[in-house]
């Protein structure tokens, strides 16, 4: 392990420790914006009347959304978006997760995964890609805000 002084007589960080620690920086600040998201979304829909748009909480290039609802695979997420989406979830084994995805013209723009315990966007089946600024019907029952696509 190789270190240098510095003028107040601290060492430096080995290269291999300091380039571990940036990369785990930057990988914990992906996911802060990753789950400030989600939150963001929590409380749109939990401080909604009776109606939620999403496009508040997208930027201004997005143009749809799909939720990806518990039980989906790439496979089923990728015929409706009509792309692939490199490192989308995989809920085929999974119950109790959600993910929202912003899309733009380039694919996907942004994403949020969501726990199904205080917000459900999947208790009326399968989302198609949807605009960005439609009004989506918002139920509370028991503790669970219930987000719909609006009849």
């Amino acid at each position: 392990m190789v270190t240098e002084n510095t003028l107040d007589g601290m060492k430096k960080l080995p290269l291999t420790t300091a380039a571990i620690l940036s990369v785990s920086l930057l990988t914990l600040s992906g996911c802060a914006q990753a789950s400030g998201l989600s939150s963001s979304i929590e409380q749109a829909a939990d401080e909604a009347d009776t109606t939620l748009v999403l496009s508040s909480l997208a930027s201004d290039d997005v143009t749809d959304f799909l939720v990806v609802c518990p039980y989906e695979s790439p496979d089923s997420v990728a015929d409706r978006l009509g792309f692939a989406w490199s490192g989308g979830p995989d809920y085929t084994d999974i119950e109790d997760k959600q993910t929202i995805a912003f899309i733009d013209g380039d694919g996907i723009a942004s994403s949020a995964e969501l726990s199904r315990t205080a917000v459900d966007f999947c208790g009326s089946g399968q989302w198609e890609a949807t605009p960005i600024d439609t009004p989506l019907t918002v139920t509370r029952t028991a503790d669970i805000v219930q987000v719909r696509e609006s009849a």
